[in-house]
C-alpha cells in the first residue's frame, strides 16, 4: 500500500497514445496490443478511461503474479527479495509506470515461465516471442530472463532451440525499420479524428526513427554515468556468488556470469532511449527476478556478505533517486504537506 500511495498516478498520455498503434499504421513494431484491442477501443469510443482501465488491469495482474510467486517461494530469502523490491523506490516506480508497455512484457514473461515445465518449449515461449511485437525492448529485458531461467533449470539443452522464435520476431521488427514517409502523419491525422483527448503526437513521431537514428539522436554519456554504480554493485554481488560456488560447482562462475549479464541487459536501451531512470528500474527488476530464481536453486546458506551486496543496488536508489516522468515526484508522507494539498492531490495527465 505504501508503494501504491507513493507512486500512484493515472496512465500518462504518452502511454495511452502507444495503445493506439496498430498493424495498419506501419507494421508490427509495438502494434500487437493496439491491434488486438482495437475493437475494444472502438466499442467505448476511444475514451481515455477505457485505456486507463486496461493499463490498471495489466498492473493488477502483474501484482497478483508477484503475490503468487511470493506465496509459492521455497524460502524466506526469496520472499525478502520480493518485499525489498516492493518497499524500495522500485515499488513506487512500478505504480508510477502504469500504462507503459514494459509491464505487459513482464506479465507475458511470467506466463511463459509458468508454461515452461508444463508445455512444449516452442509453445511455452510464444507469449515472450509475441511480446517482441508489444515492444522490441523485450529482446534486452524479458527474453534474456527466460533464457537464464531455461539454462538454470535444464542446462544447455534442445529446449533452447525454441528461442529461435523470439529471435525471428526481433529480426522481423528490425528489418521493418522506421516508418516510411507519410505514415506518421497519417497516424496523427487518424488519432486526431478519433481520440477525444489531447494525445502525445511525439509518441507517434518516434516511429520515424529506426535504431540507427536513435543511436545518433540520444546522448549515451549521461545514461552510462548513471548506470555505472548499479552495474558495479550488481557485478560485486554475482562475483561473490561465483567465489562462494567454488568447490560446489564444476563451473562456479558460469551461472553467476550469465546472471550478471541478464541483470544489467536493460542498460543496452541506453543506446537508443533517453528514459535512463526507467532503464535503472528495469535493471533492478531483472536483478530481483534473477536473484529470486538463484535463491530458489542455491543449495548453500547465505550470510551477511550476501545480504549486504544483494541490498546494495537498492540502497543506491536513496542516493540517486529514480526521476519520475512529466516532472512528477514520489508523493510525500510528511503530515504538513496536507496544508498545501500535496498529500491528497493525484496527478491526472
Amino acid at each position: 500500500m505504501l508503494s501504491a500511495y507513493t507512486g500512484f498516478r493515472l496512465p500518462s498520455l504518452w502511454a495511452v497514445t502507444l495503445y493506439n498503434i496498430s498493424v495498419q499504421d506501419g507494421g508490427l513494431r509495438r502494434s500487437l496490443l493496439g491491434t488486438v484491442l482495437s475493437p475494444l477501443w472502438g466499442a467505448f469510443e476511444y475514451s481515455y478511461w477505457v485505456f486507463a482501465s486496461v493499463a490498471f488491469a495489466i498492473l493488477i495482474s502483474l501484482l497478483v503474479a508477484i503475490a503468487v510467486v511470493g506465496w509459492s517461494a521455497k524460502n524466506d530469502a526469496q520472499r525478502f527479495v520480493i518485499a525489498l523490491w516492493l518497499l524500495a523506490p522500485t515499488g513506487a516506480y512500478l505504480f508510477h509506470e502504469v500504462g507503459y508497455l514494459d509491464q505487459l512484457l513482464y506479465l507475458l514473461l511470467f506466463l511463459s515461465v509458468w508454461m515452461w515445465s508444463r508445455w512444449n518449449p516452442f509453445v511455452a515461449i510464444l507469449p515472450v516471442a509475441l511480446s517482441i511485437f508489444v515492444h522490441e525492448s523485450a529482446m534486452v529485458t524479458t527474453v534474456p530472463l527466460l533464457l537464464f531461467f531455461a539454462i538454470a533449470k535444464s542446462g544447455l539443452s534442445k529446449k533452447l532451440l525454441a528461442f529461435a522464435l523470439p529471435l525471428t520476431a526481433a529480426v522481423i521488427v528490425a528489418l521493418q525499420g522506421s516508418w516510411t514517409d507519410g505514415q506518421s502523419d497519417s497516424t496523427v491525422s487518424r488519432l486526431t479524428s478519433t481520440l477525444p483527448f489531447a494525445f502525445r503526437e511525439d509518441a507517434v513521431l518516434l516511429f520515424d526513427m529506426g535504431i540507427r537514428d536513435t543511436w545518433v539522436y540520444v546522448n549515451q554519456v549521461p545514461g552510462l554515468n548513471i548506470a555505472a554504480p548499479y552495474t558495479i554493485a550488481i557485478a560485486l554481488f554475482w562475483l561473490l556468488q561465483g567465489l562462494r560456488n567454488r568447490g560446489l560447482d564444476q563451473k562456479p562462475f558460469m551461472i553467476p556470469a550469465l546472471a550478471f549479464l541478464v541483470s544489467i541487459s536493460p542498460f543496452i536501451l541506453i543506446a537508443g532511449g533517453y528514459d535512463i531512470y526507467r532503464w535503472v528500474f528495469l535493471v533492478l527488476a531483472n536483478f530481483a527476478i534473477v536473484l529470486y530464481w538463484w535463491l530458489g536453486r542455491s543449495e548453500r546458506s547465505h550470510d551477511l556478505a550476501d545480504l549486504a551486496l544483494g541490498v546494495l543496488p537498492f540502497v543506491l536508489l536513496f542516493y540517486a533517486p529514480l526521476m519520475y516522468f512529466d516532472e512528477y515526484a514520489p508523493r510525500s508522507l510528511l503530515f504538513w504537506t496536507v496544508e498545501d494539498h500535496g498529500f491528497w492531490n493525484f496527478p491526472i495527465f
